[in-house]
């Protein structure tokens, strides 16, 4: 009897320290925030390959590719400390599987206001300075211009008289980087939570410069005053929406 009950006292023990440790397993302390890229033309779904936008210069276009790179993500809370998401995101317009920005490990909190970045800072903007996915080396901005990475690619086809020229507005060089702020009351309590980005592709070429294709380049790399307007009107092609 003595020998059983020196065998049953260590697995006593064992099974009490095993319940212990499960009942004070730690809870999760992060989320997750999604955000979901929706894009339009002044309110109107926007078609891929056919002619039914019209910019403020008058041009009537159609769109053929639209991709580009959002970065520098923040969550800020009340007292301006914030979480900040070291990662760069490549979106693309026509595929599906680009067509969000998932985060993970977002702490959890109450937050008021967002912000990121279209484009890359001048210490991740140089070659080679994003992981080497196919996607990001499609992006490359060549070594003889500054090197680094495209910005975007907002690609397409434009109106003139019975002929349909193209159009490639890129935008590259951390000068014309856009910094992008929102308010976001959210609280993060290990869940996740789901917004829509929602781009106006018609705004690249209408506030505050109106972008002529009758005047302005139809090809903007290489030509600062160009990407300048384009960088300037993008300021506000995003809008934010909690679903």
């Amino acid at each position: 009897m003595k020998t059983m009950v020196y065998w049953l006292l260590p697995a006593m023990l064992l099974l009490a320290s095993c319940s212990k440790d499960e009942n004070n397993t730690p809870a999760a302390t992060t989320g997750k925030v999604s955000f979901q890229l929706l894009y339009n033309v002044d309110g109107k779904e926007l078609l891929f390959d056919t002619v039914y936008c019209m910019n403020a210069a008058g041009n009537e276009y159609e769109v053929t590719n639209l991709e580009f790179i959002l970065s520098d993500f923040k969550f800020i809370r009340a007292d301006k400390t914030f979480y900040a998401d070291t990662n760069a995101y490549y979106l693309n317009a026509r595929d599906a599987d680009f067509g969000a920005v998932n985060m993970e490990g977002i702490p959890n909190g109450s937050y008021t206001s967002m912000s990121f970045s279209l484009g890359l800072d001048s210490v991740h903007n140089i070659t080679g300075g994003l992981p080497n996915t196919m996607e990001f080396i499609a992006m490359a901005w060549p070594d003889a211009m500054g090197g680094g990475y495209h910005f975007m690619k907002f690609e397409g086809h434009f109106v003139d008289g019975s002929n349909l020229p193209g159009f490639a507005m890129h935008l590259g060089m951390s000068m014309n980087r856009i910094d992008y702020s929102f308010d976001l009351p959210v609280t993060v309590n290990n869940n996740s939570i789901s917004l829509t980005l929602a781009m106006n592709v018609n705004e690249w070429f209408n506030h505050p410069e109106v972008y002529d294709f009758n005047v302005d380049p139809n090809y903007s790399m290489g030509n600062q005053s160009a990407m300048g307007k384009l960088a300037a009107n993008g300021a506000d092609v995003f809008t934010l929406n909690i679903k």
